[in-house]
């Protein structure tokens, strides 16, 4: 991240705890980017809650995609929550509104982004399949046709491999330093709904065999 960014410390803060929740939950833990922006003709653009719906969204198809490994006599005994931090910006000459948002998971349920084209017939989805699903069902339009509103960044996934009791290794600061691009300053704009979010301390598993007591 270019460190001339003024940061907004209170985002970036909220970041730093997303981020040691996670590791201490996952010591493998990967760490994924999404660049989520709208169509040319603007669906969806005004809607404050096409973030929420493609948080929930992801996590459907994510629990699809366990179920769909289970029925194939794939082993998947790793589930994992889905910890997460977005923000809301506007371009700098464009005006227009787009959303990035981060992705914290277990590396041993999710390890690499995988093939951005669509499966093959008979192939189980990719995680960037899913990802793009969900940005597309939250604006109600059809995948794979709008799948390109979704960028994906180079540079990724950051693996965070952390040791019990050792100090944070040098990827736990990349990622951390990577994730707060989404707290700077510059192309937010205030007053016009929420520029920013993230996960709950104690987000659910997905994809756990287990079931409730």
């Amino acid at each position: 991240m270019n460190s001339t960014y003024l940061l907004n410390a209170s985002y970036a803060e909220r970041t730093r705890q997303v981020f040691d929740a996670a590791t201490e939950q996952y010591p493998r833990l990967a760490v994924f980017r999404a660049d989520l922006r709208f169509p040319i003709d603007g669906t969806g653009r005004r809607d404050e809650r096409v973030i929420s719906r493609f948080i929930d969204s992801l996590k459907t198809h994510m629990a699809s995609l366990f179920s769909a490994k289970r029925h194939a006599g794939i082993t998947c005994d790793h589930p994992t929550s889905l910890r997460y931090i977005w923000c809301r910006e506007y371009g700098l000459q464009s005006g227009n509104r787009h959303y990035h948002v981060v992705l914290l998971l277990n590396k041993d349920a999710f390890h690499q982004l995988g093939s951005f084209d669509p499966p093959e017939s008979g192939k189980l989805p990719s995680l960037a399949n899913l990802i793009q699903k969900a940005w597309c069902s939250a604006l109600s339009l059809p995948w794979p046709q709008y799948a390109s509103r979704v960028r994906f960044p180079n540079g990724q996934p950051i693996w965070i491999n952390q040791m019990k009791n050792k100090a944070k290794p040098p990827e736990y600061f990349r990622a951390l330093e990577w994730a707060w691009y989404l707290s700077k300053e510059a192309s937010k704009r205030y007053g016009d709904g929420r520029s920013f979010g993230c996960s709950q301390d104690n987000p659910s598993l997905i994809g756990s065999c287990r079931k409730p007591r």
